[in-house]
């Protein structure tokens, strides 16, 4: 109940002003299917995308086994505008990466992502190469929100121009009107120049991004997006605006016919710019009827700005007018038509809304789960104080205007003397809708994941179900419930697949748990196409076994369905906008009223108004603006949360919109909230909480080391065997890689003068029968004799272990001159200049934060890339060689990505290509003593240690 009354209100404040929510073009459908294994090379990849496609702006490289690329040439089919296909002329088996960046023709927006499919055999190493991005990443970045929330702003104001100077002062006196019509051109001169310098940006941006993808010139990268409709519409915005400029140059003119010329002009430019701003939305990609949604958007659009805009307006040119004529009667008058004008925008929004926030939202659980929900949220509680202070002017403010008008007060109130600042609070509040909203339209909406239909097969004990999985493209999955539709937990499950017309089978068939009483195996299984017969038994130790029985027909495999929504939503909506319709209902009566008791006849002259000066205005500005960014940034940043994503970051892990993936490899085409773990190759990310908590169980692991020599000697090679056994001594079969790696082995000397971070992989591929046994072997050769520590790291699921082993090397004595210790926070190496910065002092058991600035030749570093999935890699190890630590190295986002980011966007997960000169890092030293710290960082592919040694007190 609490949760629907939460959203319900969420609805109907961001039904208000919902904002033009666009999303990105998401991947849908893959063919070949995510991590598919297919028998031969494809003639084609096909990607399907949930938006139309810019094919100019479009592009797809293949990354072959041997790490070689190749840019295709795509093709999107006009019968098919979501459909991106590229013909394939490589050859050979092995897994292949297919990484793809796009343009959406229906918002403009760039999505890039990466998935791989393996040929002939099942692949054991990642399919990602290059600098193919592992998933799919929807950012909302400042410099492109900024661009469209100064075009919103200029768009606002020209409406409230129109408003104001067509409906709102025609009572007033000739001069009146005429002194407010000469400082409204003034001010469409600056609004159209906002709206021609946030569409240029936008060109820019878009054109610039379109560049770094596609190593297009600049010159070319804007013609390409310029053709798009998103950047056609933004030039078309931009040519409009300036066209406006015309027609205003007649706007104060005495002569009746030209001002009737000029505002029909005015009109029609900035209704035709309203519509294709609204055009590009992710209303016309919208599969429930795109042209009325659009439409819908449209007056939405208009509604929201009439309302901003005109109190902008009101605020900054019939304010100083209004004290000017010390008319108490005109006072009242306008200030009761502006909240009649308010109370129709708000009408118009708050029913346009409700739609708009159905038809992105999608479902209740959306708002606390994504980010367009949480940004929608955040947009809700501007949107009631916007609201409420509207309320209290037309409750409080326009009633007192009218009484003195009526010559019923003859003092003023606080209120009354209050009222500019009032109005200017509730411009600002505007503008804080504004800006939220263009952010709120880079943001990707969420995406509804398919259902399947079900087989269901009876049992004594319970009922077994058999789908597809919704989120694994390539698996079926089977679900044990009990008669209350709880899942049974089993021992085992075993499946049989027979197909009588094909003379196959039965075969049995491994099937993965995914949670208690929930297993999944391959649709692969399933061939040859034909009639199989499925038997699913489920043992448990001690109780009946859950039976089923299927029949299925691979010509009719589990067809998807689509919902658009779930969980209630509709129904809120409309009783949102009911609610908000009705009561815009009741505030225009009651401003259509007061407007009517307004004695004319009156000759009071008092109530005139009293302006802020100059000083106090901007600082006032400057405190609310101020405080309402602090508060959008706590309510972003904090804001409520499910239990699923409570639990989450619970356990630091990260809470994030991506497709779904297990061990780096995309299972599904849809980004969707979720929790993921793991870093690069070995990230896994889990929309669904019961998969989750099962993946993030304990375990009761270990690490153990075979040597073929029990005393090394220096310079001759040793053979390591690395085993991870559970308590029963039974091999740990679901490592998973973290940081790309499936183990790290880090070798440090007591003398600090060794140091070496390696792994299987960098001598041998990791091999399915390495993976089923638990071990691994690894070569290893100590460059001169003395006491060393060998820490390995291994992950089981997301349970982090280590093991720190000892070893004693012999060897040839030689001397060794003994230099004193070197506490430098600057090094000189291989040509860079390397400083730490760090406390002066530091204390043993609290977090310290330092800083690795790098250097060459003068200049700072700026090509340094991901090592291992890290911006840098430290080992932390005190002279006893029993205080070690594996940390990594992160970046801290600049002021606006760090107001827009979300804590997942911060974290070392999500690295640019390229970055520096500084990485920052934080280190909680256990104990007192002397501490050597290496870091190694990856510039130009060349991979660089750095020592440091540091005094902990």
């Amino acid at each position: 109940m609490i949760r629907v009354l939460l959203v319900s209100l969420a609805v109907m404040g961001s039904g208000l002003w919902a904002g033009r929510a666009s999303a990105h073009a998401t991947p849908v459908a893959y063919q070949p299917e995510a991590t598919s294994v297919v028998a031969a090379m494809p003639s084609n990849v096909t990607i399907d995308f949930s938006e139309r496609i810019e094919p100019a702006a479009s592009s797809i490289m293949l990354f072959t086994p041997q790490g070689e690329s190749t840019r295709l040439q795509v093709t999107v089919s006009p019968g098919e505008p979501r459909r991106l296909t590229a013909p394939i002329s490589s050859t050979g088996t092995g897994t292949y990466t297919v990484s793809w960046q796009v343009v959406s023709a229906d918002d403009g927006h760039f999505t890039n992502g990466a998935y791989g499919f393996s040929v002939g055999t099942v692949s054991d190493t990642t399919p990602l190469g290059g600098n193919a991005r592992f998933q799919i990443r929807h950012e909302t970045r400042y410099d492109e929100g900024s661009a469209i929330v100064v075009e919103l702003f200029g768009q606002s104001l020209l409406v409230g121009i129109l408003a104001c100077l067509l409906w709102l002062m025609r009572p007033t006196p000739e001069d009146v009107r005429m002194r407010v019509a000469k400082h409204g051109r003034r001010l469409a001169f600056l609004s159209i120049g906002m709206i021609v310098v946030g569409t240029a940006f936008t060109i820019t941006i878009g054109a610039n991004d379109l560049r770094a993808a596609n190593a297009f010139s600049f010159a070319s990268a804007v013609g390409t997006y310029s053709s798009t409709s998103a950047g056609g519409a933004a030039l078309v915005r931009g040519i409009l605006a300036i066209l406006l400029l015309i027609p205003f140059f007649f706007i104060g003119s005495r002569q009746k016919r030209i001002r009737t010329v000029s505002w029909t002009g005015i009109a029609v430019g900035i209704l035709v710019m309203l519509y294709v701003r609204a055009y590009i939305s992710h209303a016309a990609a919208s599969s429930f009827h795109p042209l009325l949604s659009v439409f819908i958007n449209f007056v939405h659009v208009a509604g929201k700005d009439v309302w901003i805009g005109s109190v902008a307006v009101f605020v900054g040119i019939v304010l100083p007018a209004l004290a000017l004529s010390k008319d108490s009667r005109l006072t009242a008058t306008l200030l009761t038509r502006l909240s009649m004008l308010i109370s129709v925008a708000l009408a118009i929004g708050g029913v346009t809304g409700s739609y708009i926030v159905w038809l992105h939202l999608k479902s209740l659980h959306n708002l606390l789960a994504t980010h367009w929900g949480m940004q929608c949220a955040v947009l809700t509680v501007f949107a009631f104080a916007l609201l409420g202070i509207r309320m209290y002017h037309i409750f409080y403010t326009d009633a007192e205007a009218v009484a003195m008008a009526n010559g019923v007060v003859t003092k003023p109130s606080e209120r009354w003397i209050s009222l500019p600042f009032t109005l200017l609070t509730e411009s600002i509040l505007g503008a804080a809708v504004l800006t939220i909203s263009g952010f709120l339209i880079i943001t990707t909406p969420p995406v509804s994941p398919p259902s399947y239909d079900v087989l269901t097969s009876a049992s004594l004990p319970g009922t077994v179900l058999l789908t597809r999985h919704p989120l694994e493209e390539s698996s079926l999955m089977v679900s044990l419930q009990d008669a209350k539709h709880q899942l049974i937990d089993t021992t085992s499950l075993a499946v049989s697949l027979t197909n009588t017309n094909a003379n196959v089978g039965p075969i049995a068939v491994a099937a993965v748990e995914r949670a208690p009483g929930e297993y999944v195996f391959p649709v692969a299984s399933l061939s040859p196409a034909g009639v199989w017969t499925v038997n699913v038994t489920g043992q448990r130790s001690g109780e009946y076994d859950v039976v089923g029985h299927f029949t299925v027909d691979t010509a009719s495999l589990f067809p998807a369905h689509f919902t658009h929504t779930d969980g209630g939503l509709l129904p809120v909506s409309i009783a949102s906008a009911l609610v908000l319709f009705f009561l815009a209902l009741y505030l225009y009566c009651k401003s259509k009223k007061l407007n009517t008791k307004i004695d004319h006849k009156n000759q009071s002259a008092f109530g005139s108004l009293i302006l802020l000066p100059p000083g106090p205005c901007i600082l006032a500005v400057a405190v609310q603006v101020i405080l309402f960014t602090y508060v959008a940034y706590m309510l972003h940043h904090h804001s409520m949360m499910t239990p699923f994503q409570r639990q989450c970051e619970q356990n630091g892990h990260l809470w994030h919109e991506s497709v779904p993936m297990r061990d780096g490899l995309a299972t599904s085409a849809l980004a969707l909230p979720g929790c993921m773990t793991g870093m690069g190759a070995g990230a896994f990310h889990f929309p669904y909480q019961n998969e989750y908590a099962y993946f993030t169980r304990p375990s009761d692991a270990a690490i153990s080391m075979i040597t073929d020599t029990p005393e090394p000697v220096a310079g001759k090679p040793v053979a390591w065997q690395f085993s991870v056994r559970d308590s029963a001594g039974k091999p740990v079969t679901d490592l998973s890689r973290d940081h790309d790696r499936i183990l790290h082995i880090i070798v440090i000397s007591q003398d600090f003068g060794v140091f070496n971070h390696v792994h299987v992989e960098d001598q041998t591929s990791v091999t399915a029968d390495m993976k089923q046994r638990a071990t691994f072997p690894l070569a290893y050769t100590f460059p001169r004799a003395g006491e060393y520590m060998v820490a390995v790291d291994a992950t089981v699921r997301s349970q982090l272990i280590r093991k720190l082993f000892y070893v004693s090397v012999s060897g040839s004595t030689h001397v060794v001159t003994q230099a004193q210790p070197d506490f430098s926070r600057t090094k000189e190496l291989h040509g860079y200049t390397i400083a730490l910065t760090a406390p002066a002092h530091i204390r043993a058991g609290k977090p310290v934060d330092m800083a690795y600035h790098m250097e060459r030749d003068g200049k700072p570093v700026t090509s340094l890339q991901p090592y291992l999935s890290a911006a840098m890699h430290l080992a932390v190890l005190d002279t006893t060689l029993r205080q070690f630590q594996h940390t990594h190295g992160y970046l801290l986002p600049n002021f606006p990505d760090n107001l827009l980011a979300t804590p997942a966007e911060k974290l070392h997960g999500y690295l640019p290509d390229s970055f520096g000169p500084d990485i920052h890092v934080t280190v909680a030293f256990p104990v007192a003593g002397t501490y050597a710290v290496f870091a190694e960082f990856n510039d130009k592919g060349v991979i660089h240690p750095v020592k440091f040694l540091l005094k902990v007190e």
